[in-house]
């Protein structure tokens, strides 16, 4: 997937997950709150509210 959209600005980060403004799959979740690390199979590792649904 690339990632099109808006660049963060490093001077004001939004809230939420880092990638909310350029990911086609941000919802109202990933603007509220960070998502935590999780591993989707051995060895591999996304920080992804949606990781599960959209694998």
């Amino acid at each position: 997937m690339q990632l099109k959209g808006e660049l963060l600005s490093p001077m004001n980060i939004p809230d939420g997950c880092r990638f909310v403004t350029r990911c086609p799959y941000a919802t109202e979740a990933c603007k509220n709150g960070v998502p935590k690390l999780q591993e989707i199979s051995k060895g591999h590792s996304v920080a992804c509210h949606r990781a599960k649904e959209i694998l």
